[in-house]
């Protein structure tokens, strides 16, 4: 694998030298001979340094794909603590500090801080009968500990005094990975046209 290295970036190195120079091709072939055989001399402890390399970053992108499966999760995990009026469940999937926030449809104002998140849900099991939300083709970006994820929740519930409630929103929820656990810190749906 190392020869074959050699000679690939030794004729990768011929090249340019006939592209920037316009040498001929027996002084691009003694240029490549050149590189094949100081690189050979180098090659050695380089491979040691690259390999390692190479496969960190391969294991990077495939940690990636598991953070964008556990965010999704996560995700599911929020609506479907929502979806059964658990309080204790949604609580489970915040982050619980000064740094949450959420906007709802029907929101004023941005809610900040874990208190005021709490109390703009907990009394969601008396408020409704039942309570249904699930965001459709959710989008998901991870970057280092923080991932998002976008789309369009649709809500269908019951009020307790029977109205009904049916809206599609447009919807971003905000993760933060702490301890290794992907925590919402951020919620915001704003209701569609």
């Amino acid at each position: 694998m190392i020869e074959i290295s050699r000679r690939l970036l030794g004729s990768v190195a011929a090249g340019s030298l006939v592209a920037a120079t316009g040498i001929d091709d027996d002084a691009a072939q003694s240029a490549q001979n050149t590189f094949i055989f100081v690189s050979g001399a180098y090659m050695k402890p380089f491979s040691r340094v690259l390999l390692p390399l190479l496969l960190m970053a391969f294991g990077a992108v495939s940690a990636h794909a598991d953070d964008k499966d556990d965010v999704l999760a996560a995700n599911t995990q929020v609506e479907q603590a929502f979806t059964k009026l658990d309080v204790t469940a949604i609580e489970a999937t915040w982050a619980q500090d000064g740094s949450v926030s959420v906007i709802h449809p029907a929101s004023k104002a941005p809610i900040l801080g874990w208190e005021g998140v709490q109390e703009s849900y907990v009394d969601h099991p008396v408020r409704y009968k039942d309570f249904a939300v699930v965001m459709d083709n959710p989008q998901v970006t991870v970057k280092d500990n923080v991932a998002w994820v976008v789309g369009i929740e649709k809500v269908y519930a019951h009020r307790a005094n029977g109205d009904v409630l049916d809206i599609s929103a447009l919807a971003t929820n905000i993760f933060e990975k702490r301890s290794g656990k992907w925590l919402l810190v951020h919620h915001h749906a704003s209701r569609m046209p």
